[in-house]
């Protein structure tokens, strides 16, 4: 076995993943990477220390949408970004807790299901699918949906270089503030409409940022934002100073420059190579021919990023949170939620 794909529910993402990576293997992983920050971070960090290849499953990176976008953002063709916006889907559903006990179907070995989460019986209600909304399994609409609208966004903003110490720099020059607000919060899943936000340092020579990630239909931005139009289900939008990058598919595999004056905007030349596909540029990756464009190095910190704006949410109080150290030094709360506790038998 050279390379292992996982496409398990989020909850066990992180358990296969490094348990293979320590072996050596490649690994090709679905979004988001993992259901806790923590988790993200040794995702990242294991992938490096054993150096192998590695792709998350965003497979809007191999899209002209992404790519060109990306182009725009690292040229500068939007001018100075200053404020950003990331909206995912209409919320997530309230979740009770099923209190009928029925019969584990016998194609089903629940105990393996579960993995590292804590105990609980077996329901229905659980699987296939539905484990997304529950804060046990998954991360909810906007953790399912996040690296996927967010990829242009994060790479446009070069917000990976938060992941990066500053040569030089303040103890916590790359910290980021952090403030949610949310309706319909609960205790087993995830809140009806959150709305987060992001007061991002400057990275090099790029200025500080805002950037706004929600979900729900209410939290979306507006249509002064956007040129006179209606927000879709999905979208980010990055506002420069020259133009705003925007792209309103889940995917981003399309995207556009929104100005009004748009012909004097100077498109610049291709600079990122176009992909043969997301998986096959994988494949042909681990087989030492090019690189994979989603590797955790970006996939990782893009997901502590997205499982940080469900933390913003489920707290509804301001946190900073240090992307050097993973730690959320100011607020206990919000720090409990970086990680969940596995079963004695699982690790990492």
């Amino acid at each position: 076995i050279d390379a292992v794909v996982v496409c398990t529910p989020d909850h066990t993402h992180a358990v296969a993943a490094v348990g293979a990576m320590k072996q050596g293997k490649h690994v090709y992983c679905e979004k988001p990477l993992t259901r806790t920050v923590f988790e993200a971070r040794m995702m990242r960090l294991t992938a490096a220390k054993h150096k192998v290849v590695t792709q998350m499953g965003n497979q809007g990176s191999a899209s002209e949408g992404v790519r060109r976008a990306t182009e725009w953002g690292e040229a500068g063709t939007a001018g100075s970004i200053r404020e950003a916006y990331l909206w995912v889907g209409d919320g997530s559903k309230t979740m009770t807790r099923p209190k009928d006990t029925p019969p584990v179907p016998k194609e089903l070995d629940w105990d393996l299901w579960l993995g590292p989460a804590s105990e609980r019986p077996y329901h229905p209600g659980y699987l296939p699918f539905i484990w997304r909304g529950w804060r046990h399994f998954g991360s909810g609409g906007l953790g399912d949906m996040g690296c996927h609208t967010g990829n242009f966004l994060f790479r446009c903003l070069d917000l990976g270089k938060l992941w990066e110490p500053v040569a030089g720099g303040a103890k916590d020059a790359n910290r980021i503030r952090i403030e949610g607000e949310a309706t319909g919060v609960h205790a087993e899943g995830y809140p009806a409409s959150t709305r987060v936000h992001f007061h991002v340092p400057a990275r090099g020579d790029l200025p500080p940022v805002k950037l706004t990630v929600s979900s729900g239909v209410e939290m979306r931005p507006g249509p002064e934002l956007l040129h006179g139009r209606k927000a879709d289900s999905y979208g980010a939008l990055l506002i420069g100073s020259k133009a705003s990058i925007y792209s309103s598919n889940p995917w981003n595999t399309s995207s556009e420059l929104l100005s009004k004056n748009k012909a004097e905007i100077k498109e610049p030349p291709r600079t990122i190579p176009r992909g043969v596909g997301h998986h096959r540029e994988w494949i042909e990756a681990c087989k030492g021919k090019g690189e994979a464009f989603s590797s955790f190095a970006i996939g990782g910190p893009l997901t502590e990023l997205i499982q940080l704006a469900n933390i913003a949410g489920i707290v509804g109080e301001p946190f900073h949170y240090d992307p050097l150290t993973g730690e959320i030094p100011d607020h206990p709360g919000a720090s409990s939620l970086l990680h969940r506790p596995y079963r004695k038998e699982w690790t990492l």
